[in-house]
């Protein structure tokens, strides 16, 4: 849509910005799930732990098993504040101002919450406050590594000439 010679995204333009962010956010509820439990995810983590440390003790396995999903949750919601910087910046929010930053890691901090409450209904699952501030810090550091970087630099609208030509 050109609008005052300024080409602008609309309808569907400025909501394809959140779809990663959503469809993550899924994808947290699917990691959420009874799906995702520590029994589920041993099912193909512990023959591959078995096969690559085969004098390991159970104990050990499993400790390792935990780290495995520890470092998940980092991941998880690494990816997480990644999308929601992308998001933000990339929406009709004020993408320069000092929001930029701290929305995200406060969507990062609502759904992590709630995460670990709804883990708490699970009876094949145990949600624990020390998993949202791990999965709250993993935000953190995705949005302190984004803030130094400077990234993503907001979008430049493109101006368009008279004649309609770029």
């Amino acid at each position: 849509m050109i609008a005052n010679g300024v080409l602008s995204e609309g309808g569907r333009g400025s909501f394809i910005h959140y779809e990663p962010l959503i469809f993550w956010i899924g994808v947290v509820a699917f990691l959420s799930s009874s799906n995702a439990s520590m029994a589920e995810t041993n099912i193909f983590i512990g023959p591959i732990l078995k096969y690559l440390l085969p004098s390991a003790s159970p104990e050990t396995l499993r400790a390792i098993h935990v780290v495995i999903r520890k470092l998940a949750h980092f991941t998880e919601y690494s990816i997480f504040a990644l999308f929601a910087v992308r998001a933000l910046v990339n929406s009709s929010i004020n993408s320069r101002g000092k929001w930029r930053y701290i929305l995200p890691l406060a969507l990062v901090a609502v759904i992590a919450t709630a995460d670990e409450i709804n883990q708490s209904f699970d009876v094949a699952r145990t949600g624990l406050a020390s998993d949202a501030l791990l999965d709250i810090a993993s935000g953190a550091v995705m949005v302190a590594i984004l803030w130094t970087l400077k990234w993503p630099r907001p979008p430049v609208a493109l101006q368009l000439s008279p004649e309609g030509s770029e």
